[in-house]
Parts: C-alpha cells; sequence; structure tokens
C-alpha cells in the first residue's frame, strides 16, 4: 500500500465533497451568494475530483503497477460516485 498516494487520494475526495456540500449550504446563500454561486458552478470539476480521488485511493491499495490496482482503483471510483453524487429519483 502506498500511503502517500492514498492520502492525497483522501484529500481529493474529501475536497470534492467539500465542494459539493459547500455548494447547497444555505449559510452561503444567504450571507454569501457570490461564493455559494462559484461552488455551484464548478460542480462538475468536484466531481471529477472527488471520483479521480476516489480512483488514487483504490489504486493505491495494491500498491503495485497491474490490471488488479486499475480494477481496484475503478470500484472505489465508482463506490465514491455512489455514495457521494449519486441521488435517486
Amino acid at each position: 500500500m502506498n500511503r502517500r498516494l492514498a492520502l492525497v487520494g483522501i484529500a481529493m475526495v474529501g475536497a470534492g465533497d467539500t465542494m459539493k456540500i459547500g455548494s447547497g449550504s444555505r449559510f452561503l446563500v444567504v450571507y454569501f451568494p457570490s461564493v455559494a454561486s462559484g461552488l455551484m458552478d464548478i460542480q462538475p470539476l468536484a466531481l471529477v475530483l472527488a471520483v479521480a480521488g476516489g480512483f488514487v485511493v483504490g489504486w493505491s491499495l495494491y500498491g503495485v503497477r497491474s490490471l488488479l490496482a486499475v480494477i481496484l482503483g475503478v470500484v472505489a471510483a465508482v463506490l465514491v460516485w455512489l455514495l457521494v453524487w449519486w441521488t435517486p429519483s
């Protein structure tokens, strides 16, 4: 396991999640509307950042560059997307 890479991935997931949650904050909408609208504008960037961070975390778990590491990365990225971004209709 590559701990530094895992920490970078966790930070990426946290940053993307924070941007998503911050854009829906009632406090920001009331007192800082320009910040809230800016966070709404960069929602696609937050999605890419969180999913890429999930991939990095999953890829770093195996520690060796191989197909298994890529598969773990894809599984972790899908898991991040499902937990953070997917909303049932």
